[in-house]
């Protein structure tokens, strides 16, 4: 359960991380 919950906040960020870059790469 805690690897569960470990693997889905790194795979969250990661996708956060990438929204983020996105709208400074479209610089809303």
């Amino acid at each position: 359960m805690k690897e569960i919950a470990i693997v889905g906040f790194f795979t969250q960020k990661k996708y956060v991380d990438n929204f983020n870059l996105t709208i400074q790469i479209k610089t809303w």
